[in-house]
């Protein structure tokens, strides 16, 4: 990860707030171009792609941002951090449009390590999980419209960080939610975990990919996994270091 290089595109004009965000995107090997104002914003997206999106809410339009998600496709894919003076500003953002969000006048230390979070989720984004396969009684429960129902016989097939394959009596069509429940052999830890069904097929076969895990429970996942691939003298994908994970593909 240290040698990869990243691009980002950062609206600001603000000379203070530009300094403090140099030195972590240089620390990170992240290279960027700065557009003062919306305008040359949406002329550089035009010519290339970016890993990051730096957005200043202080000078664009109350909406700039929701808008240019739903005018600009090459928005799409980029991993966006706003940041604003107005408190109300940034707490009444998409979360799903802007994945972090700072404060001016920003903090170094804080700035530095929410660039870190950033530059590393999107390069375990890049690359394939590590996945474990498995053969270990669950407990996996359909959540339909408030109700639940406990899928016979489940089975875990295969884990990583982004989710599972799970075996049981019991067909699941596409897209339903489904509570994952087990304890790893090894400590006794538990683990839970809720995913969407992304395929399925009529023997009860599924694939779940991971909507929330919560940060002690990933954080045991991720012990778990990275024991397993030392075993299996392979490198563990580098993981995420936020508290939480809300989406992964898988």
């Amino acid at each position: 990860m240290d040698n990869t290089l990243l691009t980002a595109l950062v609206l600001c004009g603000d000379p203070r707030t530009l300094r403090t965000l140099g030195g972590p995107l240089e620390a990170r090997r992240v290279s960027r171009h700065v557009a003062t104002n919306p305008s040359m914003a949406l002329e550089i997206l035009a010519l290339r792609k970016f890993d990051l999106l730096i957005v200043d809410l202080d000078i664009t339009e109350k909406n700039w941002l929701t808008d240019f998600y739903s005018v600009n496709g090459c928005c799409h894919g980029i991993t966006v951090i706003a940041i604003a003076q107005d408190t109300e500003a940034l707490g009444n953002l998409d979360r799903k449009k802007a994945r972090y969000i700072l404060q001016k006048p920003l903090d170094a230390a804080i700035t530095g390590r929410t660039m870190e979070t950033a530059c590393n989720a999107i390069l375990v984004e890049r690359q394939p999980a590590f996945r474990y396969t498995a053969n270990l009684s669950v407990l996996a429960v359909l959540l339909d419209k408030g109700k639940e129902k406990k899928l016979p016989k489940a089975m875990l097939r295969n884990i990583s960080y982004t989710g599972a394959s799970i075996e049981s009596g019991f067909a699941l069509p596409i897209g339903e939610t489904i509570s994952l429940h087990f304890c790893f052999p090894e400590n006794g830890l538990p683990f839970r975990a809720t995913g969407k069904v992304i395929w399925s097929d009529s023997l009860g076969h599924c694939g779940l990919e991971f909507q929330h895990v919560s940060a002690l429970h990933f954080s045991a996942l991720r012990e778990w996994l990275g024991s397993k691939a030392a075993e299996a003298n392979l490198l563990a994908t580098v993981v995420p270091t936020s508290n939480t994970i809300s989406r992964f593909n898988f």
